[in-house]
């Protein structure tokens, strides 16, 4: 997702059945050396518990 109100924030949401999947996402090799040099500052990384 953007945010409306500017076009340099995103957001990404992700949904895991188990807390081991998640780590196993967290952990995949590939996702940082694509992703990360891109950034134009860390990744601030929160977790939701659905109700």
């Amino acid at each position: 997702m953007q945010d409306p109100k500017d076009a340099t924030k995103f957001c990404i949401v992700e949904r895991y059945e188990k807390e081991s999947s998640q780590e196993y996402h967290l952990n995949n090799p590939t996702f940082d050396p694509y992703v990360v040099p891109r950034l134009a500052k860390p990744m601030d990384l929160t977790r939701w518990e659905e109700m």
